[in-house]
């Protein structure tokens, strides 16, 4: 059960979330927002392009960088997703919500990814966001929290939003 110190720091966390996103209207809740317009890295060929780099925990070390993979297979959005905690002493579990989106704002497709991310650690992962589109999307919704306690409820939450259902 979180604490109410807790509770107050997730919710000045969420105070840089992105007004924008739909991720909340699907009832994925908790999250940090950021809505990434994808159309730049149109022109950026045979290197990745990085879409956002930002922290999971706003009061600690731990940061993460989402960067739009330089070969791209139809019907998929390939990412790559850099993990880094620097912090000494605090092991997480991160969940992180991906929704595409196109030029309308309907959604096209979206994942739900979690890591443990141990304390003076990084790693990198290969994501795949299907859609149902051969084009590049026109926005990325990337949605981030700490879910040590809650991933596997936020993991059903998100497949099941995600999923129309």
């Amino acid at each position: 059960m979180a604490t109410a110190l807790k509770e107050f720091t997730i919710a000045l966390g969420l105070l840089a979330s992105d007004p924008a996103a739909v991720g909340p209207q699907l009832g994925l809740s908790g999250y940090v927002w950021h809505v990434v317009d994808l159309q730049h890295c149109k022109h950026v060929r045979g290197t990745n392009c990085r879409l956002l780099t930002t922290k999971w925990d706003w009061k600690r070390p731990q940061f993460f960088t989402v960067s739009l993979r330089s070969r791209q297979q139809k019907g998929h959005i390939k990412l790559g997703l850099d993990l880094d905690n620097q912090d000494r002493t605090d092991t997480d579990m991160v969940c992180i919500t991906l929704i595409a989106r196109n030029e309308e704002g309907a959604v096209l497709g979206g994942e739900f990814v979690t890591f443990e991310v141990p304390s003076q650690h990084s790693r990198f992962e290969n994501v795949s966001v299907v859609i149902g589109d051969n084009r590049l999307p026109a926005q990325l919704e990337i949605g981030s929290k700490q879910c040590d306690e809650t991933y596997k409820r936020d993991r059903k939450s998100a497949l099941r939003a995600l999923s129309g259902s």
